[in-house]
């Protein structure tokens, strides 16, 4: 099936031997741009860099991290249904580009 799950339902929780749950990592880092200053780049990669093509009828869970504290940009995708799971702030080495959570995930406010 490729109804999106609903609301309620956390999909880290589903036990539907007929969905597949995959992670896959998204690190948004801002480089410069010799035109504007500085771009995002995801995954090292420029936007036309699209290397992520999901396997339609499965779910997947995608975890975007932001890791330039000096450049938020809000995280949008296309052309597909997703329900948010959690937030948390990160902690980001400068040197290294290694990262970590802080503290425990925060779901998104319910919707009523």
């Amino acid at each position: 099936s490729t109804a999106v799950p609903p609301l309620d339902v956390d999909v880290r929780q589903q036990t539907d031997g007929n969905m597949s749950l995959s992670t896959r990592m998204f690190a948004m880092r801002a480089a410069p741009d010799a035109c504007t200053g500085a771009k995002f780049r995801i995954n090292d990669g420029g936007w036309e860099d699209i290397v992520e093509f999901p396997r339609l009828g499965t779910t997947e869970i995608w975890e975007f991290a932001n890791l330039d504290p000096g450049h938020i940009h809000p995280m949008h995708v296309h052309s597909v249904d997703f329900q948010v799971l959690d937030t948390a702030p990160l902690q980001v080495n400068r040197l290294t580009g290694a990262f970590h959570r802080l503290g425990l995930p925060v779901p998104p406010p319910a919707i009523h």
